[in-house]
């Protein structure tokens, strides 16, 4: 008896602490907006309509006052680039990946967040082969046409192409498609990946 009083203590006690902690963060979610144009990807011979969209998230995180009991709130902003693959005969979401969020992991104390990514864009560039090329805030990502996993971004492209480390641009104005992703350096070399 002992034993499973004790047992129903210890859960009344997890699903206390559980409501507290779902009570200390608030979240509000912007309708996704579409970042760049649709595009239609070949998925191993099937064509679907990949979108990539930005949404801006705004949480309310629970930080200690400066009195032991006291509770105030620090508002997080944060924007998500997330990519979704729809049939284009039926109109059926298929798969959706989150691709990247962008915010402000300094912050702390009871201040907001600085807005950290709200000037970021993002769009489709072209598909070769298996992969496909985006860009997301002025930095190039290979995803996998399959899934939109990601397979690299700019520092895993300049791992696999050690002639541009350090030359990748850093404005999205200097990556376009051919075939392939196509960007001028730093150094104003042309380069096809």
């Amino acid at each position: 008896m002992i034993g499973a009083m004790t047992r129903c203590r210890t859960i009344l006690l997890a699903i206390l602490v559980l409501l507290m902690l779902s009570a200390c963060t608030t979240s509000h979610l912007d309708p996704p907006e579409v970042a760049g144009r649709p595009a239609l990807v070949d998925d191993a011979g099937t064509p679907r309509l990949w979108v990539l969209t930005k949404q801006e998230e705004q949480r309310q995180v629970s930080v200690r006052g400066s009195t032991l009991n006291s509770r105030r709130f620090r508002t997080h902003t944060f924007f998500h680039f997330d990519l979704q693959a729809i049939d284009p005969e039926t109109a059926r979401p298929l798969w959706k990946q989150r691709l990247l969020t962008i915010g402000d992991d300094k912050a702390q104390g009871t201040r907001p967040s600085r807005v950290i990514g709200s000037s970021a864009e993002g769009r489709l560039l072209g598909q070769d082969g298996a992969v496909v090329w985006l860009l997301l805030d002025n930095e190039p990502w290979a995803v996998s046409a399959a899934d939109g996993k990601p397979l690299a971004n700019g520092e895993g492209l300049e791992q696999r192409n050690p002639a541009l480390k350090g030359l990748l641009p850093s404005e999205s104005k200097f990556y376009g498609f051919d075939q392939g992703l196509v960007l001028m350096s730093a150094d104003a070399g042309p380069f096809v990946v």
